[in-house]
């Protein structure tokens, strides 16, 4: 953040190289949702847009048949919320999106369970473990599949920035 507020274009806010705190950050946001909750039917995004055209920060809701999702994402903040999903027959918390190391539900009654989570070593071990099986096994339905699940994201994530109005260069090629 310092380098822009010396009036400097850091790649990562710069629309040349496709920046903008939605792809740099608010991606690990929608590839959790996306898992989670599948590809929604609507998307919007309402974001704070710096004179180079990109978010500095963002608000973007998924909207589903019965249900929406809101996600938050800035560079000029620092958040220490916790993720939750509410449902109804509680709320269940979680400390991040990924690499979660502890989780817990509280009931409508406010009754609390913690539900044990057995975090890896390493936040990008399964991740490792995936694409050595898939190497290894040559396995190109996992792999079409981790396909289809990027494209489901990118695909989110340029609709949301249309709702924005943010343009890339490579928007324009």
């Amino acid at each position: 953040m310092a380098p822009l507020l010396k009036g400097e274009l850091p790649n990562k806010f710069n629309p040349k190289f496709s920046g903008g705190l939605l792809a740099d950050l608010g991606v690990y946001l929608l590839y959790a949702a996306i898992f989670w909750f599948g590809k929604p039917q609507k998307v919007t995004y309402d974001a704070v847009i710096l004179p180079s055209g990109v978010d500095l920060a963002g608000v973007g809701i998924l909207d589903y048949e019965d249900y929406k999702v809101s996600i938050k994402c800035a560079g000029n903040v620092n958040s220490y919320l916790p993720s939750e999903i509410y449902t109804t027959d509680g709320t269940l918390i979680l400390d991040g999106v990924n690499a979660i190391t502890s989780a817990k539900f509280i009931a409508m009654d406010g009754s609390e369970s913690t539900i044990d989570i057995e975090a890896p070593k390493h936040s990008l071990y399964d991740e490792a473990l995936d694409f050595a099986h898939i190497l290894e096994n040559k396995d190109f339905t996992a792999s079409y599949e981790l396909h289809q699940f990027a494209n489901e994201v990118s695909e989110t994530s340029y609709q949301m920035r249309q709702s924005a109005g943010i343009v890339f260069d490579a928007d324009n090629k």
